[in-house]
């Protein structure tokens, strides 16, 4: 089973360490496509992992959220499976980034930018050919944004198809090889050397795979989330199936009496779609069962738990 960077637990370990800031710096400049003067040059970790924490739960979101010297606050997060609903998920996260610096007695003004950072290895908008999409608060009339105050990017690594070195551009291409390619190469080029943070990243990349302990949480992790899709297509095919035998069901004893065709086609159609809906339903019931938080059901099924009573 391969590893990449792109498993949310190495990931967390290699750019969530407090001590490995640079690494951070360096993906987030590139990704920001931020030069000379903009680059971020202080960078503070505020959800910092720690020795061991989380490696075995398997239902968390292990995201990185940081700061800068400005104050402008940072989210970045992994994710490898497709989610129903992930660009309303982010949405959420990123506007509880903004929520979460409200404290009693705060100036509004005194709000710093917030950036969400989210790198998909699917696409989510597959009618576009470009991997790196900004979104802004922007008024559609007058053509002007509402200030700087969020920025939700995603960067869909799944459209990212160069395979040579002598191919890479620049800094966002040569951070998306290496995150594709790092735990495979056991030295970096001198064109990778080069990158702000990128062998700080490799040298934590290397250390942590040769942890067991890591590389068994990995693995876990990488089997959990296959059991966990295998689980929704097996619900959504089974569903599809029962509400295919009802719609056939439903649609014979109408079609006596309106015309076979249609009711057939119409039985089909709605019983395929409850059947789906309950299967969906069904995998989201078992997930709370097995203890997964909300956030987590909402972003896998778009239900909420509020959904599932009844």
């Amino acid at each position: 089973m391969d590893i990449t960077l792109l498993n949310d637990i190495l990931f967390k370990i290699v750019f969530g360490t407090q001590g490995q800031t640079e690494a951070l710096r360096g993906l987030l400049n590139a990704i920001l496509g931020l030069k000379d003067k903009q680059r971020i040059q202080q960078l503070t970790i505020v959800n910092p992992i720690r020795e061991r924490e989380h490696l075995d739960d398997k239902g968390s979101i292990l995201d990185i959220k940081a700061t800068d010297g400005e104050g402008i606050v940072y989210n970045i997060e992994v994710q490898v499976q497709p989610q129903k609903a992930y660009r309303q998920r982010s949405l959420y996260y990123a506007a509880t980034m903004v929520s979460q610096q409200v404290q009693s007695g705060l100036d509004y003004r005194q709000l710093k930018k917030t950036i969400h950072i989210s790198l998909t290895d699917f696409q989510l908008f597959p009618k576009q050919e470009d991997l790196h999409s900004i979104y802004v608060l922007y008024d559609l009339k007058n053509q002007r944004t509402l200030g700087d105050f969020l920025e939700l990017h995603y960067v869909e690594i799944a459209k990212f198809k160069k395979q040579g070195i002598d191919d890479l551009q620049d800094p966002l291409e040569r951070w998306l090889y290496f995150l594709r390619n790092a735990p495979k190469v056991s030295d970096l080029p001198e064109t990778l050397r080069r990158e702000e943070g990128m062998e700080i990243a490799m040298e934590a990349t290397k250390a942590a795979l040769s942890d067991d302990e890591v590389r068994h949480a990995i693995l876990a992790r990488k089997m959990w989330e296959m059991d966990r899709l295998n689980e929704m297509e097996s619900a959504i095919e089974e569903g599809e199936a029962r509400g295919e035998a009802r719609g056939e069901a439903r649609g014979e004893a109408r079609g006596e009496a309106r015309g076979e065709a249609r009711g057939e086609a119409r039985g089909e159609a709605r019983g395929e779609a409850r059947g789906r809906a309950e299967a969906v339903r069904d995998v989201a019931r078992t997930m709370q069962a097995n203890g997964l938080s909300e956030d987590v059901i909402f972003g896998a099924t778009g239900l909420k738990l509020a959904d599932l009573q009844g």
